[in-house]
């Protein structure tokens, strides 16, 4: 009896703390939002000419969704590059039948190979970049597209107002599974790593969406372009880290009804991705899995009360562990909100909050698995 008392305290404690935390969520959430800049229309000079990036590899389909979605636009940039990296599908006929069918000056870039020292993904941009002729660039990854006619427009607005903006896109899904995992990651990236912190001079933090973002050229060479991060497998990360130790400002653009990226369907998809974008967080072993338990007990803790409030007639802890479910639920509604998901998959939160846990833990593999191909972590 004395164990299951004790037992009860405890869980009593860490409902009090997971409380806290997701009160502090759900504020950090808020400033987070209010901190991204809204997209605005303006008149684009006719010296500014705009080159569009798109590295793909084997995604035919997503190419074409996006190249139309380009075409479509009420602003046409000067060109459009597609790197192809060593696709081995229909991508070059793609192509070819859309360069003849679009308004658009399409232009098609083959990679046989990857340079030494290379992430395929920087390779791609950095020759994109080099075949080049604008003094705007815009990288989009293939498995993006437009939602609104004038998206494009507002993105160039944003980075020639200020040098280097990003797209904080809606996540579109096809799946129940990929909805629920997708409400929890983009509840928890603006909860506990929103860009209230990552506009924070004091603080180390820096990120920004690297599936479609502007730059000015003279900002991107101050950068260092893609050649400064060519190894990094996060590199719009890597890039915003070396803004920030810079002094190059950026923003990130409130896009969710602008553009459109797609996100993985699969538990395991997602724990791989996860485990590629995390995979700097895991300097240390211990850390990165005491990171996991964390954020696994902060999701499960509170459907596990209600069960053992229920189970042994506390039922203060029951009403305390509902009331802490309804804080997490209620946070979460938010990234529901923002991917246009029904609210209901805020519901499913404690189960997917396991996947973000298990995503921690797998960035300490020695290999990573990404778009068909294997790497080793050198830490």
């Amino acid at each position: 009896m004395e164990l299951l008392d004790v037992s009860i305290s405890i869980v009593f404690g860490l409902t009090f703390l997971n409380m806290v935390a997701w009160l502090y969520g759900f504020k950090s959430l808020r400033e987070s939002l209010n901190s991204l800049t809204q997209a605005e229309v303006c008149p684009i000079d006719d010296r500014i000419k705009v080159s569009v990036i798109i590295p793909t590899r084997n995604s035919s389909n997503s190419l074409r969704r996006l190249l139309l979605s380009i075409d479509e636009q009420d602003f046409k940039p000067a060109e459009v590059i597609v790197v192809d990296d060593n696709s081995v599908d229909n991508t070059p006929e793609v192509v070819e039948e859309l360069r003849n069918a679009l308004s658009l000056n399409v232009r098609y870039l083959r990679l046989n190979d990857v340079a030494v020292d290379w992430a395929p993904k920087n390779y791609a941009l950095i020759q994109g970049f080099k075949a080049s002729s604008g003094n705007v660039l815009v990288f989009i990854d293939v498995d993006v597209w437009f939602k609104s006619r004038d998206a494009l427009r507002r993105l160039i607005c944003s980075t020639v107002k200020y040098g280097l903006a990003s797209y904080a896109p809606s996540f579109h899904c096809r799946s129940s599974t990929c909805r629920s995992i997708e409400v929890v990651l983009t509840t928890f990236s603006h909860a506990f790593l929103g860009f209230n912190k990552v506009f924070n001079l004091r603080s180390g933090l820096a990120w920004f969406y690297g599936c479609c973002w502007g730059v000015l050229k003279d900002v991107y060479v101050r950068l260092g372009t893609h050649e400064a991060v060519k190894g990094e497998l996060v590199e719009d990360k890597a890039l915003a880290k070396r803004a920030k130790a810079l002094g190059i400002p950026f923003k990130v653009v409130e896009g969710f009804n602008f553009v459109v990226t797609e996100w993985y369907e699969t538990i395991k998809e997602n724990v791989e991705v996860l485990g590629r974008v995390l995979h700097t967080y895991c300097r240390s072993k211990f850390k990165a899995l005491s990171a996991a338990v964390l954020v696994g007990l902060s999701y499960v803790l509170p459907p596990l009360g209600i069960f053992l409030g229920l189970l042994t007639g506390v039922y203060t802890l029951t009403i305390a562990s509902a009331a802490n479910y309804g804080l997490m639920t209620y946070t979460h509604m938010y990234g529901a909100k923002l991917n246009n998901y029904s609210r209901s998959y805020a519901l499913t939160t404690p189960l997917s909050g396991l996947v973000l846990a298990a995503g921690l833990m797998a960035s300490c593999s020695e290999t990573l698995k990404w778009r068909g191909r294997k790497y080793r972590i050198r830490r």
